[in-house]
């Protein structure tokens, strides 16, 4: 096989999310021609594996042998906050964005980062700052609503969920979300609606299930609550907060009764 044919299987491995067929057809594709953006990808595979000292002397290698290469400062931070090595990511992603002022991924992780230490206001920023460049990221929207919900904009981060969810209509997180802030808002239904949305897709999410059988609670339809606990017994028989969740649930049917 030829590089070009070796590099097109591997980037679409990696596209796929299979790290270690990419990684394995990137290796063909340096043993043919040594090009950088082969080692970058070898990186990232190795990142994505959780083999984050591997790919830190990857990135640091590519970022000594082409210091004005951003991407690879860039894939450095992001190893850094995998290893919560905070100080070091943010320096990369600095660095970055100095040699690159409109780098949409500079800003969206360093966003990332200022999330990590909970300065939902400097986050928020630098997510904004993201957006500006390319507002077609989902992630970033979903971000960027995370810090909204963080700091009690609620309408804002509905906002940035919806758009979120309408780039990619994958991210159930983003439903999830809206869910939760309408249970913040106290709208049960509208938080029905997004959390029996999730169920269609992942019926067997016992988290998503407790969350359904709480809103029931919360507008006294103590009957389709027991029935969802109930359901989620069938996956977690086991699970002592579901056993006393049913249990009040029960108490409460029967003082209705």
């Amino acid at each position: 096989m030829t590089f070009e044919e070796y590099y097109g299987i591997g980037e679409s491995y990696y596209k796929n999310k299979e790290y270690a067929k990419a990684l394995e057809h990137f290796k063909k594709c340096i043993s043919i021609d040594n090009y950088y953006f082969c080692l970058e990808y070898i990186g990232l595979c190795y990142l994505q594996l959780k083999q984050y000292e591997v790919a830190a002397r990857i990135f640091q290698k590519i970022s000594e042998d082409i210091p004005e290469l951003a991407s690879s400062r860039i894939n450095l931070g992001r190893v850094y906050l995998y290893q919560d090595l905070l100080e070091k990511a943010f320096e990369n992603f600095i660095k970055a964005i100095d040699m690159e002022p409109d780098n949409e991924d500079a800003y969206f992780y360093l966003g990332v980062y200022f999330g990590k230490i909970n300065k939902y206001e400097e986050a928020k920023s630098c997510y904004k700052k993201s957006l500006s460049i390319n507002m077609e990221q989902s992630e970033a929207h979903l971000n960027l609503g995370i810090c909204y919900y963080n700091l009690k904009f609620f309408n804002d981060a509905l906002h940035e969920f919806h758009l979120a969810y309408n780039y990619d209509n994958q991210c159930l997180e983003a439903r999830e979300n809206m869910g939760l802030i309408y249970v913040e808002m106290n709208d049960y239904e509208k938080a029905l609606d997004e959390f029996l949305f999730i169920n269609r897709m992942q019926p067997d999410d016992v988290v998503n299930i407790v969350d359904i059988a709480h809103c029931y609670c919360q507008i006294n339809d103590f009957y389709s609550a027991e029935t969802w606990v109930k359901r989620a017994m069938t996956i977690n028989q086991e699970d002592d907060f579901l056993i006393t969740m049913l249990d009040m649930i029960k108490s409460s049917i029967e003082k209705e009764d």
